[in-house]
């Protein structure tokens, strides 16, 4: 099974929409279909899931662990955006690169 369906599965309807929707954005901007860009939509809607559930008021624990949760998150988010933004750069510097024996030589 591929990464994204097994992705999708642990998400309710709501996030598998916000999921695609965040993918689909970032395919349009120009970034490719990687692996790291399908962990950075899933942890942006993790994120999002996060936010929705910081609403309930919980006891100290739950803040204390909800505090830890969504430092560990940020940082997995940087390091897949670093990550993607890379695989950009990278896939738009290929689509421009000339052969090596270019220009032809002229006998």
């Amino acid at each position: 099974m591929a990464l994204k369906e097994k992705l999708l599965q642990e998400l309710t309807p709501s996030e598998r929409w916000f999921f695609l929707k965040t993918a689909k954005e970032h395919l349009l901007q120009g970034y490719p279909p990687t692996e790291n860009l399908f962990y950075y939509c899933y942890f942006l809607t993790l994120e999002r899931r996060l936010k929705e559930l910081s609403t309930f008021q919980g006891n100290a624990l739950m803040r204390y662990l909800m505090a830890h949760t969504e430092a560990d998150l940020m940082d997995s988010l940087k390091r897949y955006r670093k990550l993607i933004e890379e695989e950009k750069q990278t896939e738009n510097q290929s689509q421009w690169c000339l052969p090596s024996e270019w220009p032809p030589a002229i006998t």
